[in-house]
């Protein structure tokens, strides 16, 4: 496509409009470093839009504050700051409510530290428990052994060393 044609295709207008993807600008960019007369007409296009946006924007005028006072003729009533029963209840509520927050989560930490010692505590308990436990059945079924009928007793008289021992 020749240089002309490409000015004449209408996508110079759509690249400073920002309407182009982001290919069709690489495009464009790369034609406006090849060939001057595309950068030229770029800049033509983008000196007409803001030419024509000038031309469209409304004129401002500064108005001065009494100006504007006058046209919407309303009265400035200066504001007193003004203090009711009303603010300093809610400020004092607010610190009631901060203070018993604070005092409630000391309270938790509190009991959560004494709720996990009372755990370990009786994790320790159900261990001596099961220990005692096993120690007991062990003791009943050695004495289940010895009360077995079955099971004659033979008594054995002491020796020398100890003459009293059976």
């Amino acid at each position: 496509m020749e240089v002309k044609d490409y000015i004449d295709s209408g996508i110079l207008e759509l690249y400073v409009a920002g309407r182009l993807s982001e290919d069709e600008n690489l495009e464009v960019y790369d034609m406006m470093h090849k060939h001057p007369e595309v950068t030229a007409e770029v800049l033509a296009i983008e000196a007409a839009v803001v030419h024509v946006t000038a031309l469209a924007a409304p004129k401002q005028r500064t108005l001065a504050l009494s100006d504007i006072r006058k046209k919407i003729q309303a009265k400035v009533i200066p504001l007193k700051p003004r203090y009711n029963w009303l603010t300093y209840t809610g400020w004092a509520a607010s610190l009631v409510l901060g203070s018993a927050l604070f005092y409630f989560i000391t309270k938790n930490n509190d009991l959560t530290f004494e709720l996990q010692s009372a755990a370990a505590k009786e994790q320790y308990l159900e261990d001596q428990i099961s220990t005692i436990s096993n120690d007991l059945n062990e003791a009943q079924a050695l004495i289940e052994v010895f009360r077995d009928r079955e099971i004659t007793t033979v008594p054995l008289g002491g020796q020398e060393v100890a003459p009293e021992a059976f």
